[in-house]
């Protein structure tokens, strides 16, 4: 438990009970959000190979063929401009 977290709860059981339960109401409420916003997060969040695969489904063939063919092995040729290793 964090100390900010242990400091509110003192503070809380310091009020009377109809006010303590006010306070825990909105706590709980605030928590059921805060987990369920992180878990639409997650959800929604896919790896990036995933997405790429998603997304090179739309690319049509002929764009893939004007794709370097030897650009795995020339990637710093094709990236920064070296001379080709292997021309």
């Amino acid at each position: 438990m964090t100390e900010l977290l242990q400091k509110a709860i003192e503070r809380v059981q310091a009020l009377p009970e109809d006010e303590q339960d006010r306070v825990a109401r909105f706590m709980l409420d605030a928590a059921k959000a805060a987990s369920e916003a992180n878990g639409r997060g997650q959800e929604e969040t896919q790896p990036i190979w995933e997405w790429m695969a998603e997304q090179a489904k739309n690319v049509p063939d002929e764009e893939w063929e004007k794709f370097p063919k030897d650009g795995a092995a020339e990637v710093d040729h094709y990236l920064y401009g070296t001379p080709k290793r292997n021309s």
